[in-house]
């Protein structure tokens, strides 16, 4: 999985995700519109066959607090979790929770900020 980490001109960087204490990774790959350059270092970590699952249900949590939010975020990220119930490696509730409530965070954020 990879984050956005630079945009100069029609060139944008990304890099891998797993930046932790033990197990730092250095890879990158470079895009140029719809073109995809490998960077030179690899990765130095196996791949999390449950990664796809996480952000589709993520997503789909975040999307329904915005439209629900008078709903408690575990119910949300229950509704979420039901919805890709047949992905091999789901997330956990917790974690879900944790993101609707950090998105429902900044959309009060916002508010306060706009008015």
């Amino acid at each position: 999985m990879f984050q956005m980490r630079k945009t100069v001109g029609r060139y944008t960087r990304w890099r891998c995700v797993v930046r932790t204490k033990n197990n730092y990774c250095r890879a990158w790959i470079l895009q140029d519109g719809r073109h995809f350059y490998d960077g030179l270092p690899f990765h130095c970590h196996p791949s999390d066959p449950g990664n796809i699952a996480k952000v589709k249900v993520t997503v789909l949590a975040k999307k329904l607090a915005c439209s629900e939010p008078h709903l408690p975020a575990s119910a949300v990220a229950r509704k979420a979790l039901l919805e890709y119930r047949d992905e091999e490696h789901p997330p956990k509730l917790i974690n879900v929770v944790r993101a609707v409530n950090r998105a429902r965070q900044k959309m009060r954020t916002a508010k306060v900020n706009s008015a």
